[in-house]
């Protein structure tokens, strides 16, 4: 009927379909001429068929879409439709149950990704249980944890190493990140209850010798723990002591003197507070004899005015505490408060002396206490002692011992590095003096060729020792540099009832196998 051309597409078709080729063979039996002979369409049943078989092992195969696709073309080829809709109708509601299966499966591994994200690899690892093992990403969760744990146990090493130098501020870090890692891992419970411990037992010995900024800054450290009995005690002393000073801020000294007789009935130790509570009476005492007295009683209003020139004006101005002490402190002193130390042989070094020195860049308009050739802010940080412990305080984080903070309580060995060239380390090379020292790294520079920096707390030692705020490798035997009566003298230790030798600023002066030569720090620098 059609000819040639229509055994060629029939047979083309019919080897299609025997090779497996079934969207071809579809394709061609498509053809008008073989959709109107009955060997066509014959042959569009077979496909048919074909593509319903096919359906089956797609669906076996887990390929729901594909399947769907295959029974779609069965039903144009003319299949039974009976057949068709149940296959469908299975393949449908299982599909439904693999996308519910694989939306649990996902709620699963985010729950198990939010526990590793807290640290608790415990809890993360029988999370993961409930999902097929197989999976990438269940075995990249499993690859992860293990990963935590070997790097919270080498943490934890370092804790220890930190805690047997009595390094308390560098262990409490460490077992932070630890913690982090893996937050329920027996050791790191057993060293958070220790270091806890220890820390507060800190605080308490810092409470009851006065040592508030150093018991403020410690509690701190572990604020965050909790689960200790202690802990609560020790926030209350703090927090009386705390209102205490606002207290005396706002000029109500008897609620101030209530807060720390509380504390001084818990902490009987704390001998400190009594003048303090003594003296908070006596205040209030005076403020109540003053309001008795004329200048009370004349609390009328008083309205007069005068014009104020250059040479009639007083002038009052406030001041905190902090400001208060400091102006005493500074007033009348006679030397520099910054001297640059010349030693033959040794090198030179910047003393800095009082309360706080600040460390910027050398060429700025604000001329920093300890100036760096580096590019800093004019005042990028400042070194605060209060008592025995040096503080760094920034605006900017810094960073300390590997650690951002804008506030620090200082260590022995703490890493200061406020920029690419501006790097120091924080030293306390005697336990029997709280003068501090700054070393330079390598790559820091200062001007006049200074290595050290000596945060001088009335007296500095030379020698060839490594407990030597000056280490002078030449030197025979130690000397002393000390501060007596707004002048300085440099004396031998083992000779007490010396009185030494003055320190002349700008004189050489001999010290033992060499010569010392002090002479004032210049107010530019760059």
């Amino acid at each position: 009927m059609w000819g040639g051309l229509f055994k060629a597409r029939l047979n083309a078709a019919r080897k299609a379909l025997s090779e497996g080729r079934l969207e071809e063979a579809w394709r061609i039996a498509g053809a008008a001429d073989l959709q109107a002979d009955s060997q066509g369409q014959q042959l569009r049943t077979q496909i048919g068929q074909q593509f319903f078989v096919r359906a089956e092992q797609r669906f076996q195969q887990q390929d729901s879409a594909g399947a769907l696709i295959d029974l779609i073309l069965a039903e144009q080829a003319g299949v039974a439709v009976q057949r068709i809709h149940d296959l469908r109708t299975i393949i449908q509601g299982a599909a439904e149950h693999l996308k519910a299966q694989r939306a649990d499966q996902q709620q699963v591994l985010r729950a198990a990704e939010a526990r590793l994200a807290n640290g608790s690899l415990y809890t993360a690892r029988e999370i993961l249980h409930q999902v097929p093992q197989a999976d990438g990403k269940v075995q990249d969760l499993h690859a992860e944890m293990e990963q935590r744990e070997l790097r919270a146990a080498a943490l934890l090493k370092e804790v220890a190493e930190h805690a047997g130098e009595q390094r308390w501020g560098l262990a409490i870090n460490r077992l932070a990140e630890a913690r982090r890692l893996h937050a329920k891992s027996p050791a790191v419970v057993q060293w958070e209850s220790r270091l806890q411990e220890v820390i507060l037992q800190r605080v308490q010995e810092a409470l009851v010798e006065g040592r508030l900024p150093r018991a403020i800054e410690e509690f701190n450290w572990v604020v965050n723990w909790g689960g200790h009995s202690g802990q609560r005690e020790v926030a209350l002393w703090l927090s009386a002591v705390h209102e205490a000073g606002a207290a005396v801020r706002s000029h109500d000294y008897e609620s101030a003197r209530r807060k720390l007789l509380a504390v001084r009935h818990a902490l009987p130790q704390a001998k400190w507070l009594d003048p303090i509570c003594e003296q908070l009476a006596q205040v209030e005492e005076l403020i109540t004899q003053l309001h008795g007295g004329p200048l009370g009683i004349a609390n009328g209003e008083l309205n007069i005015r005068k014009e104020a020139d250059q040479q009639n004006k007083l002038v009052v101005t406030g001041r905190s505490l902090d400001d208060t002490v400091a102006m005493v402190q500074r007033g009348g002193e006679a030397l520099p408060s910054r001297l640059l130390m010349m030693v033959d042989g040794a090198g030179s070094y910047l003393l800095v002396r009082g309360l706080r020195a600040t460390i910027g860049r050398a060429a700025g308009r604000t001329v920093a206490d300890i100036p760096l050739l580096a590019d800093l802010a004019e005042v990028a940080a400042e070194i605060i002692r209060a008592e025995e412990d040096y503080f760094l305080v920034a605006r900017e984080p810094v960073n300390v011992s590997g650690q951002p903070v804008t506030r620090k309580l200082l260590q022995n060995g703490d890493k200061i590095i406020l920029g690419k060239r501006a790097k120091l380390t924080f030293i306390l090379p005697s336990r029997k003096s709280t003068t501090a020292v700054l070393e330079a790294s390598e790559s820091t520079r200062l001007p006049r060729d200074v290595r050290r920096v000596v945060l001088m707390d009335r007296l500095v030692t030379l020698g060839p020792t490594s407990t030597s705020q000056l280490l002078i490798p030449s030197m025979r035997e130690e000397m002393v540099l000390m501060e007596r009566g707004g002048r300085m003298f440099l004396r031998s230790p083992r000779v007490m009832s010396d009185g030494g030798q003055e320190v002349v600023v700008g004189r050489s002066l001999a010290c033992g196998d060499v010569n010392v030569v002090v002479q004032s720090w210049p107010a530019e620098v760059a």
